[in-house]
């Protein structure tokens, strides 16, 4: 498995910077996190800014091949001018995102209305169909594919998701992202969950809370998820994606040399994971 850590776990550094101190603490990939997606959208020229952080990427022997797209970027948004503003951005995005090297480009589906009362979960869903159905279009015969992360309250399990994927239609481009974190927020059974995605599954988002609230804390501490039975469904799954830790939670470093020591370990925690079942 190839252990990963999001490059957000450097979030105020360049993403060069991140790429190098993550190289030099030992991994060899990374999530490429969406705050260092919005510095390569704001150039001057994204696409060659994505070919340049390639190259300094591949002479260090390192692979960004996961990235998140634009947290924000509601694709079930009700004013339609606003939805395809979001839509064009995330367009342009995939293409940056397939630059640098990812193949799983992660997605939120949004529906911030849902929570505001002003759209029911099937009009939500109605329109995230439509905009992924355009995304999908938009990345056809490339090698990237959409991963659309299970939320709670809009799409928290796998069959959720499955559901909105057999409504696009398009099932060579869609597949599904794994948030243990968000997971436990329900009550989700992360084996069920693996064993449920089945070949869908193309990437993970590591992270363990206390179920009642999304602490993003690295696995075998104080947390609730089942690391166990997620472990054995992992293994006996066919996902060959990243092992990839999102865990904004255990960012609270007084200095530099205590982040790479807790880089090192999550290193080596991802490692020993596996050899727990």
């Amino acid at each position: 498995m190839k252990i990963s850590m999001w490059t957000a776990f450097l979030v105020e550094e360049t993403p060069e910077n991140a790429i190098a101190t993550l190289a030099e603490c030992g991994y060899r990939y990374a999530e490429f996190s969406d705050e260092h997606g919005k510095i390569l959208m704001d150039q001057p020229d994204p696409l060659y800014a994505a070919d340049e952080l390639a190259k300094f990427a591949a002479d260090r022997s390192f692979a960004l091949e996961q990235g998140h797209l634009h947290l924000t970027a509601d694709i079930a948004h009700p004013d339609p001018a606003r939805r395809r503003a979001f839509l064009d951005f995330l367009k342009k995005e995939l293409e940056v995102y397939e630059r640098i090297g990812v193949r799983a480009a992660v997605l939120h589906c949004g529906g911030a209305a849902v929570f505001a009362g002003k759209m029911t979960l099937e009009e939500a869903e109605t329109l995230t169909v439509e905009s992924l159905s355009t995304l999908c279009r938009s990345i056809a015969g490339s090698r990237i594919r959409i991963a659309i992360e299970n939320v709670p309250v809009l799409t928290p399990f796998a069959s959720d998701l499955l559901r909105v994927i057999a409504k696009v239609g398009r099932p060579q481009e869609l597949g599904i992202c794994l948030d243990t974190g968000h997971l436990n927020l329900v009550q989700g059974d992360p084996a069920a969950f693996i064993d449920e995605a089945g070949d869908k599954l193309l990437a993970l988002h590591v992270a363990d809370n206390l179920g009642n609230a999304d602490h993003h804390m690295l696995p075998c501490g104080r947390g609730s998820v089942n690391w166990t039975a997620f472990m054995r469904a992992l293994k006996r799954s066919p996902y060959r994606g990243l092992f990839n830790f999102e865990v904004p939670g255990e960012r609270n470093c007084l200095t530099s040399a205590i982040r790479k020591l807790k880089l090192k370990y999550a290193l080596e925690l991802g490692r020993l994971m596996f050899d727990i079942v």
